[in-house]
């Protein structure tokens, strides 16, 4: 089994949240002028305190040290005006961008992409085989109420888009950042895949009384259902470098101190039919 790290060419079989520095760098260079490409020592010079080791491979984080390299904010990040137009300031967006221009080339992915020039600016508008598909990321923060109370409905864009020239597509957190997702979506693949792997936001977390019907519509666009259930997403994979969540583990089998139940990754909406209560569950905490 390959060690827990990402890795750019094989990223349909890789889930975790440690970049090598060579995929970093790749990564990275990709959306910076030419003039202001870095290298690894570029890396070690300025983010040393940043770079941990898994089995003798220098890896960089995501959350704690992509984040910091890439910005938007601080300043530590790498300076906005070596970034080409138009700017992707979330580095969860530029693992996308790289992962799309690997399926259907640098030409064909546009960023902040606006209809017409005018109105809402989409993360991504891909070109393929003459159809137009437009892309939206949406991190933990879009499934959260915000400091108010408020938030916007998971499907209000995606249920009043309403352009034939595009399809939209709404791309959650938990849906594997990798290519076999995007082939299903352009139609090049059937099965899509599902990881929630360093993500402590949980289904039932979601505040809306129909979360079990918006997670199942987002979830349909890549068709990542297994055996009629999603309870892989959470590890482990035989066929990836994924395992088990750890939460399953300390939070509901070995913690007994603890409130955390099998509600925590069943949906608000779900009935209390032990089949539809199972189809979120992975496969050690199903009810039997």
């Amino acid at each position: 089994m390959p060690n827990k790290i990402f890795c750019l060419e094989r990223n349909d079989e890789t889930v975790s949240s440690f970049y090598t520095l060579r995929d970093l760098i790749l990564m990275i260079n990709n959306l910076l002028t030419n003039e202001n490409h870095i290298n690894e020592d570029y890396i070690r010079e300025n983010y040393t305190d940043l770079i941990q080791n898994i089995d003798n491979i220098e890896v960089i984080d995501e959350n704690n040290g992509f984040k910091t390299i890439w910005g938007p904010n601080g300043n530590r990040r790498i300076p906005t005006d070596w970034k080409r137009r138009p700017l992707l300031a979330n580095h969860y967006e530029l693992v996308l961008y790289n992962i799309f221009i690997r399926v259907v080339g640098v030409a064909n992915v546009q960023m902040q992409y606006q209809i017409d020039n005018i109105g809402h600016k989409y993360d991504f508008m891909i070109n393929f085989n003459n159809q137009n598909y437009l892309i939206e990321f949406e991190g933990i923060g879009h499934f959260k109420l915000n400091p108010y109370g408020e938030t916007v409905h998971p499907l209000e864009q995606l249920n009043n888009f309403n352009n034939p020239d595009f399809q939209l597509i709404i791309w959650p957190y938990w849906i594997q950042r990798c290519e076999q997702n995007l082939k299903v979506v352009l139609g090049d693949e059937t099965y899509g895949l599902g990881a929630v792997w360093g993500a402590t936001y949980f289904f039932n977390d979601f505040p809306w009384e129909d979360s079990n019907e918006i997670i199942k519509k987002l979830n349909s666009q890549f068709n990542i259902e297994r055996n009629g259930e999603i309870g892989y997403i959470y590890g482990p994979d035989e066929n990836r470098n994924y395992s088990e969540h750890p939460y399953i583990e300390s939070k509901f089998l070995n913690n007994r101190a603890t409130s955390w139940t099998i509600e925590k990754f069943i949906p608000k909406g779900t009935s209390n039919d032990i089949e539809d209560r199972n189809y979120w569950l992975p496969a050690r905490l199903k009810i039997r």
